[in-house]
């Protein structure tokens, strides 16, 4: 197959995992900013968390969480906890290891493809990502928070493909298989693998992830130009 682009899958893609137990601490933080009780504000943050990846203010869904739970914050409070919660989200971001900088780099500048984001993500994320490494690689970024649409519906793949100008025929699409992302992106028209690192910590957070996935898998981000080739 001749591709002419690559969509990426962001978190626990380019990113590394994300592990529910490393969760907790940031929950905790927020919900000492806003003084609630932390099980009852981490279990209703968690049922809110498609709403806020289809868009809104962050700080109007914490203090809806917190309305939910019978209490009205401060503004200074909750504040205080996106604060603390952005501390957290950066450390993904810059925690980009070289070897994928380096894949990316050959595949945008030596095999002159081009290069796409789509991400299930809340409002942080697309000025997050402008300050990633991996950034000025990418052609076009597609954030579901800002298009308000979820994988794995096909219109989120639809919107990268139309931005690049690339038919989605001609895209391989890699992600970790969260949000039942690679038959999402196979109904839209691209082809898919499945990326799964060999020492997987057993509490990773995948949410949405189904099992079963038949197709292509690569083990490690510099796989993906044995794919293209």
């Amino acid at each position: 197959m001749d591709y002419e682009a690559v969509v990426f899958d962001l978190f626990g893609t380019l990113t590394p995992d994300v592990i529910e137990r490393d969760r907790v601490p940031m929950l905790t933080a927020m919900a000492d900013a806003l003084e609630v009780p932390v099980d009852q504000f981490r279990e209703r943050w968690d049922a809110g968390s498609m709403d806020r990846m289809r868009g809104g203010s962050l700080a109007e869904h914490v203090a809806m969480a917190c309305r939910d739970l019978g209490n009205t914050p401060a503004p200074q409070q909750v504040q205080e906890a996106l604060d603390r919660r952005l501390a957290w989200s950066r450390s993904y971001f810059f925690d980009t290891l070289q070897s994928i900088v380096q894949t990316v780099k050959v595949i945008r500048e030596h095999k002159e493809l081009r290069l796409a984001l789509v991400s299930v993500c809340m409002e942080e994320v697309p000025g997050l990502w402008k300050e990633c490494p991996l950034a000025p690689y990418f052609d076009v970024t597609v954030f579901s928070c800002e298009v308000g649409l979820m994988k794995p519906d096909p219109g989120i793949y639809l919107l990268a493909s139309d931005g690049l100008g690339v038919p989605p025929e001609a895209c391989l699409y890699i992600g970790d298989g969260s949000f039942g992302e690679l038959h999402g992106a196979e109904e839209a028209g691209m082809t898919a693998a499945l990326f799964r690192r060999p020492d997987q910590d057993p509490d990773v957070h995948r949410p949405g992830e189904r099992d079963d996935w038949t197709g292509e898998v690569i083990s490690a981000i510099p796989e993906v130009l044995r794919l293209l080739c």
